[in-house]
């Protein structure tokens, strides 16, 4: 039964096509082991087998021995990045003792300023104690100045002592004379 347009049954799963459209042998074979589909019928045939030539068989050698070596290369460099790796821990590691050290010196150093900024504080009060204390002694002392016996000025602040030392003697006198005077006229 030949109809007017040639065409071949499909070895795959009965499909028809035109013959001019079959595709070659060699080409059935490929799809066939990409697909996993047996040949049938006319065109089921075997893989060309094919005697390796000894320059092939040399370029196979070339080819092994250049893989061989790439993957020792990669080995290599797996074990390179493998120590890397060990030396990147051990120096993070090393930078976090570095930083917790350095923070707790930074912790000292702040408390360290703590306490300094109190004892200026303390000292800043002191000054201004002192301060306050000899302004207001240097304003009870501005009397004029006397001339001593010996023509010298007697400083300001040992004037006003001399002074309230003489009134307090002074003032005692005047209590012990006025308490002998009451004791005579009670008697």
């Amino acid at each position: 039964m030949e109809s007017v347009f040639p065409v071949s049954r499909d070895v795959y799963a009965g499909q028809y096509r035109p013959a001019s459209l079959q595709a070659n042998p060699q080409h059935i074979w490929q799809q066939h082991r990409r697909t996993g589909l047996q040949p049938i019928g006319t065109q089921a045939y075997k893989e060309p087998v094919s005697h390796p030539s000894p320059s092939g068989l040399e370029a196979w050698k070339n080819q092994v021995d250049t893989l061989s070596r790439i993957i020792m290369r990669q080995e290599g460099h797996f074990v390179g990045l493998e120590d890397e790796v060990k030396t990147s821990k051990r120096e993070i590691q090393r930078l976090g003792y570095l930083a917790e050290a350095r923070n707790q010196h930074i912790q000292h150093l702040e408390h360290q300023l703590a306490q300094t900024e109190a004892k200026n504080q303390q000292l800043a009060h002191e000054v201004f104690v002192l301060r306050h204390t000899a302004q207001s002694g240097a304003m009870h002392a501005k009397l004029p100045p006397v001339d001593t016996s010996q023509g010298s000025r007697v400083p300001t602040q040992e004037r006003a002592f001399r002074d309230t030392s003489d009134s307090d003697q002074r003032q005692g006198s005047q209590i012990l004379i006025k308490s002998e005077r009451d004791g005579e006229e009670s008697s």
